[in-house]
């Protein structure tokens, strides 16, 4: 697994949060700081199987409390690893602990898989989501658990300046989903660093793509021409919509044993 780390202080970072998240600020919003890795197709095995040697020496490694991903693999996404952060400071500590891990192990061998995974990797993206709970619908039926270890990722490019447009459409979705009273539900994330914003990822989870799909089916016959009023209106807010399928891969997680259902 390659790893990059974001040379912006905290400061740059905050400066460019969208003004809607940083109003959430006082709310603490949950945030994930992203690390996309996209693999070289004839190596992919072979990246796999250096990232659970790495996995496997991180762990034998003492003193490395706190350090911490979700991984999650796709044909389109590539490999994504997601390392949960309180806020921007937590974000700093968290990249204390990577390079003080890397003291630790002994830095001749963790150069040496850092070499190994780099040299598969076609290219590297790195971004900070924020988890936009008033944007999102999690009725306590609908957990997000290991027990639907699909994803669906809708990543919704908008046009500048339409935010806030966008979010009231996400917010009316919520009324709509809640007067239906779907019993299942997505989270938005916003992307407050990274490229070609502004853009919203939406996610949604399930026991495996056709359990997805045929699930979507019903949803949309029980909204009815009401959802696809509200659809047509997002999108013509949006400069382009992009759909990924993608699993959690906990055998490229860490630790191992962590439950991941609370991550994107």
């Amino acid at each position: 697994m390659s790893k990059r780390v974001l040379a912006v202080a905290p400061l740059a970072l905050a400066l460019a949060l969208p003004p809607s998240t940083v109003a959430q600020e006082a709310q603490a919003p949950t945030m994930f700081y992203i690390v996309q890795d996209q693999v070289k197709p004839p190596m992919i095995a072979e990246y796999e199987t250096a990232s659970k040697a790495f996995i496997k020496d991180l762990a034998a490694t003492a003193g490395i409390e706190g350090i911490q991903w979700t991984a999650v693999s796709g044909m389109e996404v590539g490999y994504i690893y997601v390392v949960p952060v309180k806020d921007f400071a937590d974000l700093g500590k968290a990249f204390q602990k990577w390079e003080g891990a890397g003291e630790k192990m002994g830095m001749a061998k963790w150069q040496e898989h850092m070499a190994r995974s780099q040299a598969m990797v076609d290219h590297t993206a790195t971004s900070i989501l924020a988890l936009r709970n008033d944007l999102s619908y999690m009725p306590e039926t609908a957990a997000f658990t290991t027990e639907r270890p699909y994803r669906h990722y809708a990543w919704w490019y908008v046009i500048p300046g339409k935010e806030q447009a966008i979010e009231a459409v996400a917010k009316e979705f919520v009324d709509l989903y809640k007067t239906r009273n779907i019993q299942t539900g997505w989270r938005i994330y916003q992307h407050v660093v990274g490229p070609d914003l502004p853009m919203y990822l939406v996610v949604e989870t399930a026991e495996n793509a056709a359990a997805f799909e045929a699930r979507t089916a019903k949803i949309r016959e029980t909204l009815g021409e009401a959802g696809m009023r509200l659809e047509q209106k997002a999108m013509k807010l949006a400069r382009r919509v992009e759909i990924n399928d993608a699993w959690i891969r906990p055998d490229l997680s860490f630790p191992q044993e962590t439950q991941y259902g609370q991550r994107p």
